[in-house]
């Protein structure tokens, strides 16, 4: 039997689930299941984890980081070894996370096992956070309201670019690993684009600019997005911006433990269809965050996900209008027990330069 590792309480969630599903194994493929599971931070790496053995593989690189389990080398061969031996029946793996080409070879190798595909069993587990992860992500948080509060102290007149660069540098200097995505930095018309990456051009002095931006701390990102003006706000700018900020504090007024991820999206986007904006409204109302920045749980008019205590979302209504500009308020939210926790509430809105 193997070393049990640096989480083994996730282990032990994870092979319940598998008994669940009537299996002895799976194969985790996917990078950030992997790291959570076993704390392994390299480019190359998976883990075969049964009811008895967990199994790591990778390239002589990585050998280091696999001692903590038993390590097994990397080669498919390697792993068709590991799956005999712990004599699985039933291999589950990660059917949306595996080409098309790995699970040929898998399967050539493992004639004499069944391998059933597996779809979000691991991201399901993450979704829940534990103390640690809440507190790595709270920290991220923080360097982030620093390094926004110097990146943002005069706009007008400097470009989108050097705005991102600004805060990119700024991350880095307050402990940040690195951004947890590209920051995007839209002003003027451009702000109409939900995911505009920053451009050459020059913020005006009276226009609506959107900076949505992360920093990766230890592995976990945080995720947060305001809309400034450089001076002052037009009226249909102060609109937007109002209709936005009561449509965000609908959702976050619905967040609790056993919400539906849907009802969430509703009731913002009730307030924005209300106002005559429900066409300016393309996306989903917020998304789960940890390892990676887009995971479960899902807030958007299809979910069927359901709160429950230690998730942490985003909840990021918008209204795009094109030729014009857009606003979107993003907040990081922890559901606890009895509701919920604005982890971004020190990072100030409706800021005005």
């Amino acid at each position: 039997m193997s070393a049990p590792g640096p989480y083994p309480g996730r282990v032990t969630r994870l092979r319940a689930a598998l008994r669940r599903r009537g299996l002895s194994a799976v194969l985790i493929t996917h990078l950030p299941n992997v790291r959570w599971l076993c704390g392994f931070s390299g480019s190359a790496g998976s883990l075969l984890v049964s009811a008895r053995d967990v199994v790591f593989f990778s390239d002589f690189r990585y050998r280091a980081q696999g001692r903590r389990f038993e390590y097994a080398g990397g080669s498919v061969e390697a792993v068709a070894a590991a799956v005999r031996h712990a004599r699985v029946a039933r291999l589950g793996f990660e059917s949306d996370r595996m080409t098309v080409a790995a699970h040929g070879d898998l399967a050539a190798a493992l004639t004499r096992s069944e391998l059933v595909p597996l779809c979000g069993m691991v991201e399901g587990l993450r979704a829940v956070k534990d103390p640690a992860e809440v507190a790595l992500i709270r920290r991220a948080i923080a360097i982030a309201g620093r390094a926004l509060a110097v990146s943002t102290r005069r706009l007008a007149g400097k470009s989108e670019i050097a705005i991102a660069s600004r805060l990119q540098a700024e991350i880095r200097r307050e402990g940040g690993d690195e951004e947890s995505f590209p920051t995007i930095v839209a002003s003027g018309a451009r702000a109409a684009l939900p995911h505009g990456l920053p451009s050459s051009r020059v913020i005006g002095g009276s226009e609506l600019v959107i900076i949505d931006f992360g920093v990766r701390l230890s592995g976990y990102c945080s995720d947060t997005t305001r809309t400034f003006s450089p001076s002052k706000w037009d009226n249909k700018s102060k609109e937007i911006y109002r209709v936005v900020l009561e449509a965000q504090h609908a959702a976050l007024t619905v967040i609790g433990p056993g919400v539906k991820g849907r009802d969430v999206d509703a009731a913002a986007r009730e307030v924005i269809e209300r106002a005559g904006h429900g066409k300016h409204f393309g996306h989903g109302t917020g998304h789960g965050v940890g390892l990676e920045v887009h995971e479960q749980p899902v807030l958007s008019p299809r979910s069927g996900d359901t709160l429950a205590p230690g998730m942490v979302v985003t909840v990021e209504p918008g209204i795009y209008v094109e030729n014009f500009g857009g606003v979107r308020i993003e907040d990081m939210v922890l559901v606890t027990e009895t509701g919920r926790e604005i982890l971004s509430r020190r990072i100030p809105k409706l800021l005005e330069r």
